[in-house]
């Protein structure tokens, strides 16, 4: 059996990810693509993966779900970058670090939770997220919603449901 998969990276084509894929335990990589939902709207992240690479998922129109595995400890920059269709992401207890600008221009996200082990959270890491509607997190980054902040940069907070984990 080959290595597991590590990380995710951005490939400008299903060739070159099948390429990538094909060295690894995804042995018949096409068919693991579409499990994965490479091409789908909804995406659940394997569990063997235990980092989400830069620009992984960047400007993916069609995407709207996303569930991360409690094993991924790191979302890298611009992952989810211009990702608008996407409502919904499960970001699990266990990712300490969401980078620069991760889910920035996901206008279509309604809700956020932000886990109580995030150590580091990038510049514009919600950036232009406009629609949301409830947002969870740990007390210790409260300042996250202050007008200087760029974490949420361009979101309204006055019809934003807050709550402190």
């Amino acid at each position: 059996m080959g290595s597991l998969v590590k990380r995710l990276r951005h490939h400008n084509n299903k060739k070159t990810f099948i390429k990538y894929l094909t060295n690894t335990i995804f042995r018949e990589a096409e068919t693991k693509l579409d499990e994965m939902g490479y091409n789908n709207k909804h995406i659940k992240i394997p569990d063997g993966v235990t980092e989400i690479l830069d620009k992984a998922f960047l400007s993916k129109q069609s995407l709207k779900s996303i569930i991360i595995s409690k094993n991924v400890k790191s979302i890298g920059d611009y992952s989810f970058y211009y990702c608008q269709s996407l409502k919904y992401i499960v970001i699990p207890e266990g990712v300490s670090i969401i980078g620069l600008r991760t889910f920035d221009v996901c206008s279509s996200l309604k809700n956020i939770i932000i886990p109580k082990s995030i150590n580091c959270v990038g510049n514009q890491a919600f950036a232009y997220c406009r629609n949301i509607k409830k947002l969870s997190m740990p007390e210790k980054y409260k300042y996250f919603i202050h007008p200087y902040c760029n974490v949420f940069e361009c979101v309204d907070f006055k019809n934003v449901e807050i709550t402190y984990i």
